[in-house]
């Protein structure tokens, strides 16, 4: 756990990072908690940084892959890094 303070809401923020291995085709995936905001959320897809609204959309702990680059497939590997408040 990195513990980080952002000082213009003087938030306490945990960074975390959550790995899928995903089903074909999905593109639904759901964090273990509900990110601090849409701009702290960053997915990555073997190895790859895709970008916010252009390959993928955050509403709460929800995440959509929106096919725009690719289809998901059984041997990716998804990293979804993002801060919460503590």
């Amino acid at each position: 756990m990195v513990l980080n303070i952002d000082t213009l809401a003087g938030v306490v923020l945990d960074f975390r990072q959550d790995l899928f291995s995903p089903t074909a085709a999905q593109t639904l995936f759901t964090l273990a908690a509900v990110p601090y905001d849409t701009q702290s959320v960053s997915v990555v897809v073997n190895g790859v940084k895709y970008e916010l609204t252009t390959h993928y959309t955050v509403l709460g702990a929800a995440i959509t892959w929106n096919n725009v680059a690719f289809t998901m497939a059984t041997t990716d590997g998804v990293e979804i890094n993002y801060a919460v408040a503590v």
